[in-house]
């Protein structure tokens, strides 16, 4: 019987590679698929207008196709469509796995994530918050920590045995990773509704979701007006009362609007007392990049 000799994919004997990255410069959003432009427009119209009809879109010309398409849509009559319109999908790289764990609450999205636990991460970058670089010493203290976390990686999996899937635990989550997003738009109508929230979605999270919409638009600016934030209308949860409606940041302008006029804000017990935005803040991140612990 022959001996076959297992390679292992562990990187032995490597000195850990690090980049420090400003967690919303790093972002790379990539529509990598998307239905096709003409098609859709004849689906739209002859599924939301067809009923007398269903090749409706056949018999007009194109000025009478754009006048139908912006009616449908004005008028928020195209449910159906938009379930039958798809599927789009998006790359999305150097994402924190706080922002993939969310999305995975989308139920409609067709999702597949970078994973941690097959791979050696001792070369992963990290996404840093602008907050941690508001000052100097402290900032050197984190970028410390997450270097001391690739060493004790290293150490556990070169020395001790340890798995990566256990080892991995050492690093914090906010290492780049990459994501596969797919959903047809009915499904990303309802996500950026919620997921565009300002008041506790997180800054990466938004932004994303904002890219998306605009790539989406490029190529369906007939869709223009579809995509709408909760908080803009008020029906996002942080517009209501109650102690269970807002728990995190203090309210923000877009929010408070929609309260009642004796609404006392005193009142609410939030985990900060500033807005997501006032104590998220800081200057940009400056990229670095380490080998060990030395900054090259």
């Amino acid at each position: 019987m022959l001996n076959i000799l297992r390679m292992s994919r562990i990187l032995k004997g490597e000195t850990p590679k690090t980049k420090f990255l400003d967690e919303i410069d790093a972002i790379k959003v990539s529509l990598i698929s998307w239905p096709d432009i003409e098609s859709s427009k004849r689906l739209i119209i002859n599924v939301a207008s067809g009923y007398n009809d269903p090749k409706v879109y056949d018999k007009l010309n194109n000025k009478e196709r754009e006048e139908a398409i912006n009616e449908i849509i004005r008028e928020g009559s195209l449910p159906k469509c938009l379930e039958m319109l798809g599927k789009f999908v998006v790359l999305i790289e150097n994402i924190p796995l706080t922002c993939t764990h969310m999305w995975c609450r989308e139920r409609f999205f067709t999702i597949l994530q970078e994973s941690t636990a097959v791979v050696d991460v001792r070369h992963k970058s990290f996404i840093m918050p602008r907050s941690f670089s508001r000052n100097e010493e402290y900032y050197e203290k984190i970028k410390f920590w997450y270097l001391e976390g690739k060493n004790l990686f290293v150490e556990g999996v070169e020395k001790h045995n340890i798995s990566v899937q256990d080892g991995r635990l050492l690093l914090p989550k906010n290492n780049t990773n990459h994501i596969f997003l797919g959903f047809d738009a009915l499904a990303f109508k309802n996500a950026y509704f919620r997921r565009s929230c300002t008041q506790e979605e997180p800054v990466v999270s938004t932004t994303v979701f904002e890219i998306i919409k605009n790539l989406i638009l490029e190529k369906f600016p007939y869709l223009d007006g579809l995509f709408v934030s909760s908080c803009s209308i008020g029906a996002c949860l942080h517009s209501k009362t109650g102690k269970h409606a807002n728990v995190v940041f203090a309210r923000n302008d877009i929010h408070k609007k929609f309260l009642p006029k004796d609404y006392d804000l005193s009142k609410e017990e939030t985990l900060h007392d500033k807005t997501r935005d006032e104590i998220n803040t800081g200057p940009e991140i400056k990229s670095e990049y380490y080998i060990g612990y030395e900054k090259i």
